[in-house]
């Protein structure tokens, strides 16, 4: 009886592990999300999760790089290239299609920002990135973390700040 419910056990722990390696390496459902998937793996220094998202010649060159450098190395750029990473911003480009999309990804730094081009490939089970293009650097007019203010909004009385107007002396005085 106690081996039986060991076996049971077992089968239990070896379901629940197979369907937790098979989520893990599940490629991500949208182009957006394999591409901050990328970015995360870059952060976390995680080569592998990060060489996971890519293939083709793509994956051929980083497997080449991981190689020369060292993994060690190789990690330690990944994290380097998010470090000050504030933002990403995807726009689809009008030659993208169901199965294969092209994604501008701006990468808003503090100080500057960047632009690449990404390609990616539906496969079965999600987006896999073939093809990223050398980053374009430019200054935006409004540095990152520039306070908005409010626009001012004209009051009823038809002046065009509602601060003035509040300052006015009441008409007739």
């Amino acid at each position: 009886m106690k081996r039986l419910g060991w076996q049971i056990a077992l089968v239990a722990v070896l379901v629940v592990l197979a369907i937790v390696l098979q989520r893990r390496n599940r490629l991500p459902d949208s182009p957006e999300r394999a591409v901050t998937s990328f970015f995360d793996a870059a952060e976390a220094g995680d080569d592998a999760a990060y060489l996971r998202l890519t293939d083709g010649e793509l994956k051929t060159r980083l497997e080449a790089t991981r190689r020369e450098q060292g993994a060690t190395a190789f990690r330690q750029a990944l994290q380097q290239t998010a470090v000050g990473l504030k933002a990403l911003n995807m726009i689809r480009t009008p030659e993208s299609s169901e199965e294969r999309v092209v994604l501008d990804v701006d990468l808003v730094y503090e100080d500057r920002s960047e632009r690449q081009r990404f390609t990616l490939e539906r496969r079965s089970g999600g987006w896999i990135i073939t093809g990223l293009e050398a980053a374009e650097f430019y200054q935006p007019e409004v540095p990152y973390g520039t306070p908005v203010f409010e626009v001012p909004l004209p009051d009823r009385n038809g002046s065009e700040d509602a601060s003035e107007a509040a300052q006015a002396p009441p008409a007739g005085e």
